[in-house]
């Protein structure tokens, strides 16, 4: 959206961003929520066309959480950087990142928003498939909050947002990592070409045979780190 502009200085030719009003009313419009029609003949004002809303205390909200589960996830995997190593970014917006870690394969994937934590499998240059996505939909209720995506029949009440995402997200990614991540020291990839590019991908032991429409296997990690103690490291960031 930002247009440069060019100017001379000393005789030297520098560009800068260009910070005119136009480019900054061309990015309101752009935050601005899609208008319903507008009123028919004979319908009363407040039935037209609703007031204009914004949409950039969302987004800055989403941000604010975004960067606090970021931050408890790095955390985490810096208390165990002897056995994942170190993080390494490959993307980070305002709203999710991605990252690996120098221990493990780079073709597994580590990503995190203010909602979800995914594991995924890349390959030749595209996504292979998701090993997990754990993920969550806080709703505002009496007394706190709760998750939409839940079981109905058992919907549990959090005093706030923090403590939702740690039971609900950051408690089941690490129970994954226990129970599936660190048992498994191979990543195999299967496809089926002739149905429109179809890949998915699974954790396995390196003495599983080879199977139907597998396409290629690779080792997890680096190097094969101790198993982690019981209830070792098993909290977020905000928690001392």
């Amino acid at each position: 959206m930002e247009r440069e502009t060019i100017f001379n200085v000393s005789g030297q030719i520098k560009r800068r961003p260009d910070r005119s009003r136009g480019v900054f009313f061309a990015k309101r419009l752009a935050l601005r929520r899609a208008r319903w029609p507008h009123r028919t003949r004979g319908k009363r004002r407040r039935d037209g066309v609703p007031a204009r809303k914004w949409k950039a205390s969302e987004v800055r909200h989403e941000h604010m959480q975004c960067s606090k589960r970021r931050y408890a996830v790095f955390y985490w995997f810096e208390q165990i950087a002897a056995w994942v190593g170190e993080i390494r970014p490959i993307e980070q917006h305002k709203t999710w990142c991605e990252f690996t870690l120098t221990k493990i394969n780079p073709a597994i994937v580590f990503s995190v928003n203010a909602r979800s934590i995914i594991v995924s499998v890349h390959q030749g240059g595209k996504c292979w498939d998701l090993l997990v996505d754990v993920d969550c939909n806080p709703q505002k209720a009496p007394g706190g909050w709760y998750n939409t995506l839940a079981l109905p029949e058992r919907p549990v009440i959090y005093r706030n947002i923090d403590t939702l995402w740690q039971c609900e997200v950051f408690n089941s990614f690490h129970k994954w990592m226990r129970e599936y991540f660190w048992p498994s020291d191979t990543a195999i990839l299967y496809g089926m070409p002739d149905l429109e590019g179809a890949t998915w991908a699974k954790l396995a032991s390196h003495s599983t045979p080879v199977g139907l429409f597998e396409i290629e296997r690779f080792p997890i990690r680096v190097s094969y780190p101790a198993w982690m103690e019981e209830g070792s490291l098993d909290h977020a960031g905000w928690e001392g």
